[in-house]
């Protein structure tokens, strides 16, 4: 899955825009399966507050099973230049949804 995200950032499977669906695929104790990724738009970023408006968030759909979760569902936003700065995994059984930023400042 890491990969996965490293060639996402870097543009591997295409140029990230708003609107884009990008299918990746990948391998896992089930077999092959897709790694459902979607870049919002404006309108579906903005109603999500934990974010901020600019910059980039993308909905990933993953095997429930990688994060022990209900529905897969995650949440990654990149600033400007393509850097992760806030994340959330959905529905995480036993512990809801798990939020986190990268703290810039190393404190």
């Amino acid at each position: 899955m890491l990969t996965a995200f490293y060639n996402l950032r870097t543009g591997a499977y295409g140029p990230l825009q708003r609107g884009t669906q990008i299918l990746i695929p990948t391998y896992s104790g089930k077999g092959f399966i897709d790694f459902e990724v979607n870049v919002l738009s404006r309108e579906e970023q903005a109603a999500q507050d934990y974010f901020p408006d600019h910059g980039l968030l993308i909905q990933v759909n993953v095997d429930p099973e990688i994060f022990d979760t209900n529905s897969g569902s995650l949440y990654v936003w990149f600033d400007e230049v393509g850097v992760p700065g806030r994340g959330i995994v959905e529905d995480m059984i036993g512990l809801g949804d798990v939020r986190g930023y990268l703290d810039k400042e190393g404190t």
